[in-house]
């Protein structure tokens, strides 16, 4: 399988403003969830909900910390999670959107992930 191979279908939480439930029911559906962490992301309610969802479903996760280190995290707790496939970097200024250098990074690392799968 090549990284080309991979299907990605990004949504965002805010793409779910008057629907966070539809968030969660997007999760129950996709095979790995992409966490996009921030410095505002833990005391945003509604993604915290949803990453609490991903969690209790046991999704494989990779992390995007976007502007943010992992030493500067409030909750160090989220990277002893054991689904945890991955950690990208993102310190782009590209408004809302993930730089093009991440997308690929993730494209990638789906790749991997879908190969690893496929051989268990």
């Amino acid at each position: 399988m090549k990284d080309k191979d991979v299907e990605l279908h990004v949504t965002k939480s805010s793409d779910y403003d008057h629907d966070p439930k539809g968030a969660l029911r997007a999760l129950d559906k996709t095979n790995v969830a992409v966490i996009v962490i921030s410095k505002s992301w833990f005391d945003d309610k509604q993604t915290q909900e949803e990453y609490q969802h991903a969690v209790d479903l046991g999704k494989p996760m990779i992390y995007i910390f976007r502007n943010i280190l992992p030493d500067n995290i409030k909750d160090k707790s989220i990277l002893n999670y054991p689904n945890l496939c991955g950690i990208l970097y993102d310190y782009t200024k590209t408004g809302d959107e993930l730089s093009p250098i991440t997308l690929i990074g993730l494209r990638k690392m789906l790749a991997t992930i879908a190969k690893t799968e496929k051989m268990q």
